[in-house]
């Protein structure tokens, strides 16, 4: 068994790279060509920098942690002269920056992997200590409904690289097990829990954060209950 993404890593940006697609897109909506210019954006588990790329060509200054040395790597390679973008291998769990961020990112599911409430609000404090009085975090979450509603098991082929998704989804737990089984044998295994607007936002405001606009998809559909995801817009108190 390899760590998750030691393998997902060489096939991430053909088989979903498009979600850093769609986030970029939802921030240009969200906050305008006037928010990019001299800020700074920390994107916390950032993958191979795909979102992280499109900011910082933007004018962004970016700052993007994944714990995958593979993924880290990949995106170190996007970095191009010129563009005031940086990565390094870092914990989410252990979030620890040394200058305060104007934006927090942690997107596609990626805050899913924080297995119980305690783990969500001891990252949420320590991101509300990496922002501005000003800032403003950005994140998504997987909920409930998505983990009863996609479960099985499917051969998939991305990138030319064969492998089996095999989901499973534990109520009593509120644990959903990805396990992915490639030809070479390797297998990686993936945990994550689901928290939907009822676990989070008692928790966001605990942790100094208000709601600013909820959405159900990086596309900009309006959240509601019985959405199979949760992409929250929230701002540090404070805020002037």
């Amino acid at each position: 068994m390899v760590s998750p993404y030691e393998e997902l890593s060489q096939i991430y940006d053909k088989g979903w790279g498009f979600f850093g697609q769609s986030y970029f897109r939802l921030v240009k909506e969200l906050f305008g060509k006037s928010f990019f210019k001299h800020r700074r954006v920390l994107d916390v588990a950032c993958g191979t920098g795909i979102l992280a790329l499109k900011l910082a060509q933007q004018g962004f200054t970016v700052v993007g942690i994944d714990s995958s040395p593979q993924m880290i790597a990949l995106a170190q390679a996007k970095v191009k002269p010129g563009l005031s973008l940086f990565f390094e291998v870092q914990d989410m769990k252990e979030l620890n920056v040394k200058e305060p961020f104007d934006l927090v990112f942690c997107t596609f599911d990626s805050i899913n992997y924080l297995l119980s409430e305690s783990d969500i609000a001891h990252f949420l404090a320590r991101v509300n200590s990496a922002l501005k009085s000003s800032g403003f975090f950005m994140f998504d979450s997987v909920t409930e409904v998505l983990c009863n509603r996609h479960y099985g098991e499917r051969s998939r082929k991305v990138g030319g690289v064969r492998f089996l998704e095999r989901s499973s989804y534990y109520p009593r737990r509120k644990i959903a097990i990805t396990t992915f089984q490639f030809q070479d044998g390797s297998e990686e295994i993936h945990l994550q829990k689901p928290y939907g607007l009822r676990e989070l936002a008692p928790l966001l405001y605990n942790s100094g954060f208000i709601i600013c606009d909820k959405f159900s998809s990086p596309e900009g559909e309006l959240y509601r209950p019985g959405s199979e995801r949760l992409v929250c817009i929230t701002r540090k108190e404070g805020y002037l």
